[in-house]
């Protein structure tokens, strides 16, 4: 399987509109390549100031936001003094979808765990294959990935889990001072980002060449990883079928905390 590091701040979420239909789960696979060495790397990218509601654009119109990273009412904020398990997301108590699927509760079972191998002594590669098999269960993903910082500042996959695992860890390659596409933009300011439909022209336009020739996903959500002010990795889910994803604001908030708790993982192994 392919795996990788997490993340703790509570960054401003988007979410595009779309529609709700859900894409059948995708076969099985996973892989993953070694950590890199721990120094080095370009200077931290700055985060996104904190506030809410405000528009970055997007497909279908409008998209919106929640507090930001360096808020300080922010209750997981990766640098608060003393900070340990982040406070429980919210939507645990979000009803299934109209598959049947109560993904709040699978998302609370994952979180659950999460906490658990975070504060255990489980190696932070098992660990982080452990909570993207967890998130592409609970959510009837087709693919997920974990990128971490490279020494030259790119956000490369590490840790995949999906059928296309090979070809995310071969070319996902993000470079959040570039500015040259909608992955890097996002990075760069710290966004959690979801992408109800990537086939849309306002988005479909500012995607990578490389996710268009070898991803190809219709519907993906983007969690960047920040410790203070730097980019050091990146959690990425996605769907085959533009509007496959059931996501509202409390799904994704769980989401969020998944991601937190790697952030809290790798900072208590020193990897962050």
């Amino acid at each position: 399987p392919a795996r990788g590091e997490g993340s703790k701040a509570a960054a401003p979420r988007h979410q595009v509109p779309g529609h709700q239909s859900v894409a059948p789960t995708a076969p099985h696979g996973s892989l993953r390549q070694p950590l890199p060495r721990e120094g080095g790397g370009e200077q931290g990218r700055r985060a996104a100031p904190p506030g809410s509601g405000a528009p970055v654009g997007g497909a279908n119109g409008a998209t919106w936001g929640s507090p930001g990273l360096e808020d300080p009412n922010s209750a997981a904020r990766p640098d608060a003094a003393g900070a340990g398990t982040p406070s429980p997301a919210p939507g645990t108590d979000a009803r299934p979808a109209a598959d049947g699927i109560d993904r709040g509760a699978a998302l609370a079972s994952a979180l659950a765990r999460a906490s658990a191998l975070a504060l255990s002594e489980t190696p932070l590669q098992d660990l982080s294959v452990t909570v993207l098999e967890d998130l592409r269960r609970a959510l009837r993903l087709r693919q997920t990935a974990l990128c971490l910082r490279a020494l030259n500042g790119t956000l490369r996959a590490r840790f995949a889990v999906g059928p296309v695992s090979a070809a995310v860890i071969q070319h996902f390659a993000v470079n959040p001072g570039s500015r040259q596409d909608l992955f890097a933009l996002l990075c760069e300011h710290g966004r959690d980002t979801f992408i109800s439909d990537a086939t849309q022209p306002t988005v479909s336009g500012h995607l990578p060449a490389w996710f268009k020739a070898h991803v190809g996903a219709g519907t993906f959500v983007l969690l960047p990883m920040v410790s203070g002010r730097r980019v050091v990795g990146l959690l990425y889910a996605d769907a085959a079928e533009p509007g496959s994803l059931p996501l509202d604001e409390r799904l994704l908030g769980q989401v969020g905390t998944l991601r937190n708790q790697l952030l809290l993982a790798m900072r208590l192994r020193g990897k962050a």
